[in-house]
């Protein structure tokens, strides 16, 4: 299934703001991707910010920077599964097998934390990644397009 980014909440997608004066810019919302063949649990992709595991790294410039994950693969990888399943720390993980150049399966696996962030909203993926090597290799993405998105 291909997924269909949504809009982003009202006041979420540029802070600080009037609504949200003391938030920051890493918090801004960059778009919603729904579970469930886009028409289940809306999950929130922010802005985020970079740096080693541990960091308080998180969202968007996280995965892509820290795991080469890009946007389609991680809505890819949310509107392909029906739910999250919840782990033991109350987070929400997302899993997808594609195949990369031709042979090798990995999975990319996107954690979601649907604890409030400072404006009210889930915070949202807080990370997406590879198993086995935590970085994505080159040509993941196409195979995965290849398949989900369109």
């Amino acid at each position: 299934m291909a997924p269909v980014e949504k809009d982003c909440p009202r006041n979420t997608e540029q802070y600080p703001n009037e609504a949200f004066p003391n938030a920051e810019a890493i918090y801004s919302c960059q778009f919603v991707v729904q579970d469930n063949g886009n028409t289940g649990y809306p999950v929130i992709i922010r802005l985020g910010r970079p740096g080693p595991l541990g960091s308080g790294a998180f969202g968007l410039i996280h995965y892509t920077v820290d795991h080469n994950v890009s946007d389609e693969m991680v809505a890819a990888v949310i509107a392909n599964n029906a739910a999250g399943l919840r782990r033991r720390d109350g987070r929400y993980v997302y899993g997808l097998r594609g195949v990369a150049f031709g042979e090798t399966i990995y999975t990319v696996e996107v954690i979601v934390d649907r604890s409030k962030s400072v404006d009210g909203h889930d915070f949202g993926v807080v990370t997406a990644y590879c198993l086995g090597p935590t970085v994505c290799p080159e040509g993941l993405e196409e195979s995965m397009r290849a398949l989900y998105v369109r």
